[in-house]
């Protein structure tokens, strides 16, 4: 399951070298993003709670990288 989750950290990679390299937003939902985000942050603190090192690993691997989707969308949406 690690190797699951360790896909699923880095799925949204291509998303965000995508923008980075174009500057272009439009078509990516920010409310998606940002629930899921929150969806994120509620595993990585219940990976710590149980204390499943993996768990906490993977979702703390997806959360910089929806992060950085999120920070994106808002920075090239506004500037």
């Amino acid at each position: 399951m690690t190797g699951i989750g360790a896909i699923a950290s880095v799925s949204s990679i291509p998303q965000v070298i995508q923008i980075w390299q174009t500057h272009v937003v439009a078509g990516i939902s920010l409310t998606t993003e940002v629930v899921a985000f929150i969806a994120v942050v509620c595993w990585f603190f219940y990976g710590l709670y149980i204390r499943n090192k993996p768990l906490w690993i993977t979702s703390g691997l997806s959360l910089l990288v929806l992060g950085t989707v999120v920070a994106q969308i808002i920075y090239y949406s506004w500037f």
